[in-house]
């Protein structure tokens, strides 16, 4: 197996690869407070640049990278992206929240099948479906304290 460090970027990140988490990681727990800090350190720290948002481990599983370390942080920061999407859409501002969407959030594949960068596992259909999809789909469906936890976030 070959290790290597790489320095991304969140945009270098999103729109290159797709990504899963897979079932034997915990489920999204981060609570209101975890989700307030990192949102804090990120507009804190967006004045000065570059913001470390630290370590992720990660490997290739197919055609997906499987992401072993850092999914709260991944999952976070595509909720904040969804959460921008609709307010986006809130403000009348539909097509910037359309090319964010299709940027980060639900790509075309080249074989023309829409696929979401993140992968959740645990709380499929839920991420998808709910926080995810752009328009929203809207069916009800079964929450856990996961589920609770992303919509929180």
């Amino acid at each position: 197996m070959q290790i290597e460090c790489r320095d991304r970027t969140i945009d270098d990140l999103l729109r290159t690869d797709k990504y899963t988490i897979p079932t034997s990681q915990r489920p999204y727990a981060w609570e209101q407070q975890h989700v307030e800090d990192f949102e804090e350190d990120v507009v804190t720290n967006k004045e000065s640049g570059d913001y470390f948002i630290g370590s992720m481990v990660m490997f290739q599983d197919g055609d997906k990278i499987a992401v072993v370390d850092g999914q709260q942080r991944l999952t976070t920061i595509i909720v904040f992206l969804c959460a921008i999407r609709e307010h986006l859409v809130s403000t009348g501002h539909v097509s910037d929240a359309k090319t964010l969407h299709d940027i980060y959030i639900e790509k075309l594949h080249r074989d023309s099948r829409k696929y979401f960068t993140l992968d959740p596992g645990t709380s499929y259909p839920y991420f998808h479906n709910i926080i995810m999809a752009y328009p929203k789909l809207g069916e009800k469906l079964e929450t856990g304290p996961e589920e609770k936890a992303l919509l929180e976030a």
